[in-house]
């Protein structure tokens, strides 16, 4: 099966499990689950960041909430097996778990959606000194790779399919989060490293502020052949001056990252968490400059994974969706 099939096939199925019907009933009040912890992604990186800020979002709302360390494979897992309350994942993440196909061993369809909130742009900076131009010029060239857990992986994995190469092109300097692979840029251990998230990031920053960076396009063609192995994932765009140096725009490839949660949890539970983030907006949009210009309709413009009825009856109320 085909990921044309497979991301078209779960919207629809999904949705018929989690309808969103018309006449919602009047808001009434739910009570906070006693705790919700958001899982993020690795230390240093933006999605770590946010986690704890949407924890403490959360917590200010009345529950004791905090975020944590993750990815977007792992985090599928840990929510779908009650380990965790809430998780970020890519949309795409939920059409490879629910085939399933690698990195995942058995399916996943038993999560659903809370909020969409910002787009994720790939982007790989390399040390300018390197003679690294393209994708293809790091075939042979010490590189920093992040986990298998990481959904930047996989993302990262077909980046180099699309230029006839695999990670076993690649010298690997270090398999780790963004600090890792920044430190060891920063070393000269490696050539670059690569990540997917909003923008601007940090970590790249500080690289910058050390060495010369760059970073590396993924060309017309590269997506195309992308975009036939998911049709999740769509085009981005790197503003020129996202970054010291950086006086052009980088195309690149990008994925939408959601919160999501287990199908079993709550109703009451899921309109509260969805209620205490779309009531402290302000506060969620302060927590990156990513969030800030974040709404309530793109929160609930979701495809790929179902909203949780909580989550959608919510949205009905505040007239996001229908």
């Amino acid at each position: 099966m085909t990921h044309r099939n497979v991301f078209v096939g779960l919207v629809g199925g999904l949705a018929l499990l989690v309808p969103v019907v018309a006449g919602a009933p009047p808001a009434v009040a739910a009570s906070a689950p006693e705790k919700v912890t958001v899982l993020g992604g690795n230390t240093g990186g933006v999605w770590y960041a946010i986690s704890v800020g949407l924890g403490k979002v959360l917590s200010d709302a009345g529950t004791k909430g905090s975020g944590g360390l993750g990815g977007a494979n792992s985090n599928i897992i840990a929510v779908s097996t009650g380990k965790a309350e809430a998780g970020f994942i890519y949309t795409i993440t939920a059409t490879m778990a629910a085939v399933p196909e690698p990195p995942f061993k058995e399916k996943i369809t038993n999560v659903r959606s809370l909020a969409n909130l910002w787009d994720n742009v790939m982007q790989i900076p390399v040390a300018r000194e390197s003679g690294v131009n393209t994708v293809a010029d790091l075939k042979g060239k010490p590189f920093a790779l992040q986990p298998l857990s990481a959904g930047t992986t996989i993302l990262f994995q077909w980046v180099l399919s699309a230029y006839g190469l695999s990670e076993d092109d690649l010298k690997v300097a270090v398999r780790g989060g963004t600090e890792a692979g920044s430190s060891a840029m920063k070393d000269r251990r490696a050539v670059g490293f690569m990540t997917t998230s909003t923008y601007p990031m940090g970590i790249i920053e500080e690289t910058g502020a050390a060495l010369p960076i760059k970073l590396l396009p993924v060309g017309d063609e590269a997506f195309q052949k992308i975009k036939r192995i998911n049709l999740g994932i769509s085009r981005a765009v790197l503003p020129a001056g996202t970054y010291k140096g950086q006086d052009k725009d980088v195309p690149s490839i990008g994925a939408a990252t959601i919160v999501i949660v287990n199908e079993k949890m709550s109703d009451d539970h899921a309109y509260w968490i969805t209620k205490a983030l779309v009531d402290r907006l302000d506060d969620v949009r302060a927590i990156h400059a990513g969030l800030k210009t974040l709404s309530v309709k793109e929160m609930a413009s979701i495809e790929g994974v179902a909203l949780h009825p909580g989550a959608a009856r919510l949205y009905r109320e505040v007239g996001a969706v229908k």
